[in-house]
């Protein structure tokens, strides 16, 4: 999925060079193919980081752009506090991106910072409150603040929506196979 998101994201730049969002895509599909265990790390963000800085030169304000880069400080380089600041950037080019929050979230976390990643999960569940990764990762900063009930409630929740994820893509299976 995250190969044919590259294809597509490179087709789009082939119409537009000056099209940042897509090339921080590109970023981010590497990022995640690593993440994910798909590619090597030492090739998937390298890769990554050359995107999107390139895509921050083509577009400076773009928040999305920051908030790939803070993933590949956090994830890869282990620059926990240029991460941060990425995330932060993001945030104040456009406080309207769950996904900034979640991954600041991590970070801050990460950090032992376990208050500030609640109210920047929380932050980010405002936006979108049923990204079920989100929702996930809002549980573990519930657990790391004692607040268990709360934890429990989301947690459901973000295995409820998993669960209909999957269940939609066997049902998705089945029927092509039919």
């Amino acid at each position: 999925c995250m190969k044919q998101c590259i294809k597509l994201y490179e087709q789009a730049v082939q119409l537009d060079d000056n099209f940042a969002l897509a090339i921080t895509g590109i970023a981010d599909a590497y990022s995640m193919l690593s993440t994910y265990g798909f590619m090597d790390s030492d090739e998937a963000y390298p890769k990554a980081r050359k995107f999107v800085l390139d895509a921050i030169s083509r577009d400076p304000e773009l928040s999305e752009a920051y908030t790939s880069l803070g993933w590949i400080q956090f994830a890869y380089e282990w620059k926990l506090k240029d991460s941060e600041k990425s995330y932060r950037k993001s945030l104040k080019l456009n406080p309207k991106i769950a996904q900034a929050y979640q991954w600041l979230g991590i970070n801050l976390h990460a950090q032992g910072k376990f208050k500030e990643a609640y109210d920047s999960y929380k932050l980010g569940l405002d936006l979108d409150p049923n990204h079920h990764v989100l929702l996930y990762n809002f549980t573990q900063s519930c657990n790391s603040l004692g607040k268990y009930d709360e934890g429990e409630i989301h947690a459901k929740k973000s295995i409820s929506f998993f669960y209909n994820i999957f269940r939609s893509s066997k049902r998705a299976i089945i029927d092509r196979n039919k």
